[in-house]
């Protein structure tokens, strides 16, 4: 899971409606990022699936299987027909008969759309039995968010499914089986599925289950390009606009997988050194479980900064809102009391247990402890990190071509 923005990533998923051939070469803003190169163009029109599969290195257009077992990285776009809105066909992939109250038509409707699921699940079994050392990363949006719903929930590889960000699409869960379920239960942490409730397309999430993560994000009205990220709105650092729990949880499903991420490289150093015939030496042992235990406290110190950087400030917003609220209280009051002097609305106020003290002064003081007391938490953290990276660092010096060589 390369490290964009959420911005950066609806770039990605955009790139699904583009035209790209085989040796293509995907990038966002201005061809100055690099996303992957197109290994295959997937168009199957009997069920009106579409797909690109990207690696992160070019092939060559008759690779060996050495060549494909060296690709680490693969990035699969789900995609509908065509783009929603953009003609007068992609309705095809939804509705096939214009009488869709008849029972008739439902039944075509449901068969065909459990076609194109289908069909896509066997494209991503396929590309992952071919890319069998890869880890994947996949889009997809509105149709094709159903289809990516779909194939990772029915994926036989669950494992090396890295990531997978999904827009705008109906939810899929009602249409898996147990089996599927259970997948999709096990994924949920690293499926991003983003909805705008304003988009009449992306229907079905009530309070039941879903596939992965559901973003209900803070959208705008737009009209007609709703369904096309229209809605969306991202801050200065290119985040989309969601609830603060959300994005904490996302947040911290992501940070996970970065700490699983770096132990994994971290193991595969440690087998370089066992696959030398030789045991570990105590020093080296020390290195390695000292860098598992800064790699965690690097995922906790990131969970840290973004987790009390949110509470503090909510108490921030918080204090603001009572003294907003309290300035409310004495405004509405003096309207309804406006024969009355300023201090004797405030006496009337006070009566009915309103005062400043209660409703401004009080609640301040605990919103204040609760910031000092979140700073306090997170400095101590902070400095936990501080040491260990000392400590870490005392090794190395110690051992540097160890250090080297775990590194490579």
């Amino acid at each position: 899971m390369t490290d964009f923005s959420d911005k950066q990533r609806v770039e990605i998923a955009k790139q699904q409606y583009a035209e790209y051939e085989v040796g293509s070469i995907v990038t966002i803003e201005n061809e100055t990022i690099k996303i992957g190169y197109v290994a295959e163009v997937i168009h199957h029109h009997e069920t009106g699936k579409h797909a690109y599969i990207l690696t992160s290195e070019k092939l060559s257009s008759n690779p060996k299987e050495s060549e494909i077992a060296g690709v680490t990285d693969v990035t699969v776009l789900f995609r509908s027909s065509e783009e929603p809105f953009g003609g007068t066909r992609w309705t095809s992939e939804w509705f096939e008969d214009e009488d869709t109250t008849s029972g008739r038509a439902q039944d075509r409707n449901s068969n065909k759309l459990m076609r194109q699921l289908r069909s896509a699940s066997q494209t991503l079994k396929t590309v992952m039995e071919r890319y069998h050392n890869a880890q994947f990363d996949i889009y997809g949006h509105s149709l094709g968010s159903m289809n990516g719903q779909y194939a990772i929930s029915d994926s036989f590889y669950p494992e090396r499914i890295r990531s997978a960000f999904l827009y705008e699409g109906q939810n899929t869960y009602p249409f898996l089986n147990e089996r599927q379920q259970l997948t999709a239960d096990r994924l949920r942490r690293r499926i991003y599925n983003y909805i705008d409730e304003h988009d009449l397309i992306a229907i079905g999430y009530g309070d039941g289950k879903a596939v992965g993560i559901v973003i209900r994000i803070h959208s705008k009205k737009v009209g007609i390009a709703q369904h096309m990220w229209g809605g969306y709105q991202f801050d200065c650092n290119g985040n989309i606009i969601a609830p603060t729990t959300i994005r904490l949880e996302v947040k911290m499903a992501q940070t996970e997988w970065g700490i699983g991420e770096k132990l994994n490289r971290l193991a595969l150093g440690v087998s370089k050194f066992q696959t030398n015939s030789r045991k570990l030496s105590t020093s080296e042992e020390l290195y390695i479980n000292s860098s598992e235990a800064l790699i965690i406290l690097e995922g906790i110190a990131r969970l840290v900064e973004v987790g009390f950087l949110e509470i503090i400030n909510l108490y921030t917003e918080a204090i603001l809102e009572v003294e907003a609220h309290w300035a409310e209280t004495k405004k509405v009051a003096q309207l309804f009391g406006s024969s009355l002097s300023e201090d004797e609305v405030m006496m009337a106020l006070a009566e009915g247990g309103a005062t400043k003290t209660s409703m401004v002064d009080i609640p301040i003081i605990y919103f204040e402890m609760m910031i000092a007391k979140a700073k306090r938490i997170q400095g101590k953290y902070e400095k936990l990190i501080v040491h260990i990276k000392s400590i870490i660092n005392e090794i190395e010096d110690l051992d540097q071509s160890l250090s080297e060589e775990l590194r490579g």
